[in-house]
Order: structure tokens, then C-alpha cells, then sequence
């Protein structure tokens, strides 16, 4: 694995076979349950609960600690990935890097943004939805990862994802199901920006936390 802090890229050795990576282009997406440790997914929760103290590695020029600490508190905490913890043991995780250097080849870059999908439970489900970014077609050049700091269940309404819609417009039934994105805690989550998708319903109470 190679990191460079200025750019905020890696490279790394694919992990994935031939033929998982053909899968994934048949299919559009693919679960890594459970591999990031439990002492980084309880920070996690702590962070987004706002009980773990802020430690960024930097404040990008032109914001405050005010700024920071209004950042964290929305739907898009993105300050996360200012936390040299999260950076190391979550967004390069030797299983997440080296399934997305499979798919989508060299010198990747971390990502930019990120959002708390935090629900309270029970809730409905989604309707079925193409995100708006979406861009059809076999090539595999976006992908969108979902992570999981807590177990997420069939009971906590994971997303829903419907395999092979990724290559042209799709559309579903409401009541029609697809595949639950469900795992413990520390998984990952990665498929097409194009595949279509909804949060299914939650039948549990609580929170829910994804990223």
C-alpha cells in the first residue's frame, strides 16, 4: 500500500479474483462483511454521536473549528475524514482498497465527501430509485461505498439493491424485493452509482447508523 497525504491517493495490489470481478460487473455490487475492527467502528459512533473529542489532522485553509464543528453535526460530517484513525483504519483498509484497486484500476483517490445515513427505526421503505448521478452502461469508472459502524440487520433497513440494474434504466414494483446490503459491524457496502436502490424498511427500534 502507497498513501500520499498531499494528494490524498493510493495504490495497493488488487485482492479480488478474475472472476469476483466479473461478478461484480454482472451484478453491480458487492458486500465485505465484518472487516474493520471493532474499537474503529465504536469511534466511529462516538464521532458521529459527537462524545469523541475532535482530533483533525489539519484544518483545510480558509475554514475555522467553528466550521469544523458545523460540519459535523449535519447529514454530511465530512470532517470525519480529517481524523488520521478514520483515514487509516477505515477508508484504507487493506479489503476495501484492494477490491476497489480491482475494479477500478490504479492510483485511486479517497473520496470527497461523506454522509450519515442515521435513521431512527422502525421506518418504511424507501421508493425505488436511480441516484441522480447515475450513468448507465457495463463500465465500472464510480462506485459508491456504504460502511457500516454498527450491526446492520435485515431489522435495521440496509439498503436494498436490485443486481444487474446498473446497466440501463430499471423500474420496480413497490412491494417487489431486491437484495438486502444487510452485515455486522464493519462492513462495507460497494456498488454502482447507476444501480437501483432504496433503504427497505426497518421493523427494529433504534438507531441506525451508516456512512
Amino acid at each position: 500500500m502507497t498513501y500520499d497525504e498531499a494528494t490524498r491517493t493510493f495504490d495497493c495490489d488488487p485482492t479480488l479474483t478474475d472472476s469476483q470481478v466479473l461478478e461484480f460487473c454482472r451484478t453491480g455490487y458487492l458486500m465485505l462483511e465484518g472487516v474493520v475492527d471493532d474499537e474503529f467502528n465504536d469511534k466511529t459512533i462516538e464521532y458521529l454521536e459527537g462524545t469523541l473529542p475532535a482530533n483533525p489532522s489539519f484544518i483545510p485553509e480558509g475554514m475555522t473549528t467553528e466550521d469544523l464543528q458545523r460540519i459535523r453535526a449535519s447529514h454530511e460530517p465530512s470532517t470525519i475524514m480529517l481524523e488520521a484513525w478514520f483515514v487509516e483504519q477505515v477508508l484504507l483498509n487493506p479489503q476495501l482498497t484492494g477490491a476497489l484497486r480491482s475494479l477500478l484500476g490504479r492510483d485511486l483517490g479517497l473520496p470527497v465527501l461523506v454522509s450519515s445515513h442515521r435513521m431512527e427505526c422502525p421506518a418504511a421503505a424507501q421508493g425505488w430509485h436511480h441516484d441522480a448521478d447515475h450513468l448507465f452502461g457495463p463500465e465500472t469508472n464510480f462506485l459508491e461505498v456504504f460502511y457500516f459502524p454498527q450491526d446492520t440487520p435485515p431489522e435495521l433497513g440496509p439498503t436494498e439493491l436490485v443486481p444487474g440494474s446498473h446497466v440501463r434504466p430499471t423500474s420496480m414494483d413497490t412491494d417487489a424485493k431486491g437484495v438486502l446490503a444487510a452485515g455486522p459491524a464493519g462492513s462495507f457496502g460497494i456498488h454502482s452509482q447507476s444501480i437501483l436502490h432504496r433503504r427497505s424498511a426497518s421493523t427494529a427500534k433504534g438507531l441506525r447508523h451508516m456512512l
